[in-house]
């Protein structure tokens, strides 16, 4: 019986940590939903491989708090600074042709210097601003809640 019951509870714990997630997206479907209903944006800018990015992923993303802020308040979009696909943005073409500092056109465009990196877009897709490097949930939840 105590099997039972500990298996109960540990599926009850899996399927709500499996709800909970970060509803990452890609660029474009966040700019579509925008223009849909209009939300900010909060881009996480990573690179393979990236430790820290892996980092912030399963501690700083996986936080309840966290994950239920950045899915209420922010269309979320996971981008890769070194995805070389063709990239349509706020009507502007990015080719993301790799730059001298292994990050794409649109990364360098944005000024991203270093991986990871969080953009915060208003709704008209204007930069707010940007933290660079490994943040803890401590250290990022005030900003989910000031912008």
């Amino acid at each position: 019986m105590r099997m039972k019951k500990g298996l109960f509870f540990l599926s009850i714990l899996l399927v709500s940590s499996l709800q909970a997630q970060v509803k990452w997206m890609n660029v474009s479907d966040a700019v579509s939903k925008q223009k849909e209903q209009p939300k900010k944006i909060l881009m996480m800018i990573y690179k393979e491989p990236c430790e820290v990015c892996g980092d912030m992923e399963q501690n700083t993303f996986s936080h309840p708090v966290i994950e239920n802020q950045i899915n209420e308040g922010f269309y979320p979009v996971k981008y890769s600074a070194s995805d070389l696909s063709v990239l349509k943005l706020y009507g502007q073409d990015f080719n993301l042709k790799p730059q001298v500092n292994g990050f794409n056109e649109f990364a360098s465009y944005m000024n991203v210097t270093a991986a990871p990196t969080i953009i915060f877009l208003d709704e008209s897709g204007s930069v707010i601003t940007k933290l660079q490097g490994k943040l803890s949930a401590k250290e990022l939840e005030p900003y989910l809640g000031f912008i």
